[in-house]
């Protein structure tokens, strides 16, 4: 969705997917913001799937975790990753979970880091 409008109860929204102009009457929205990749920050030196997403876990490197991406040292939750469910809660509790992967990595190179 590019833009919503409403008027007297009628909405009109733009879409990349739908007709250029639909309008629908309607009591409530729900506007989902945060689905389009932008992965632009990471200049390629991750894998990233066909729609921009970063690719994680065992089929992008072997030893990778299941948030780890194709470059050592790097993870990837929230949004960003391929295959993700594109909601901030799930987004919030993947980005708990791999704290204790950041630390097993940092441990690991002797950065003083405890697990």
């Amino acid at each position: 969705m590019r833009a919503l409008y409403a008027r007297g109860g009628v909405g009109a929204s733009r879409s990349v997917r739908l007709p250029p102009t639909s309008y629908t009457a309607t009591t409530a929205v729900f506007v989902m913001i945060g689905a389009e990749a932008r992965p632009e920050w990471l200049d390629g030196q991750v894998d990233v799937d066909e729609e921009g997403f970063v690719c994680t876990g065992p089929s992008v490197r072997e030893e990778a975790t299941t948030y780890g991406t194709s470059l050592t040292g790097v993870f990837a939750v929230g949004d960003v990753r391929a295959g993700s469910v594109k909601r901030v809660a799930s987004a919030v509790g993947k980005g708990w979970v791999v704290v204790s992967a950041v630390h097993r990595y940092l441990a690991a190179r002797g950065t003083g880091v405890s697990v």
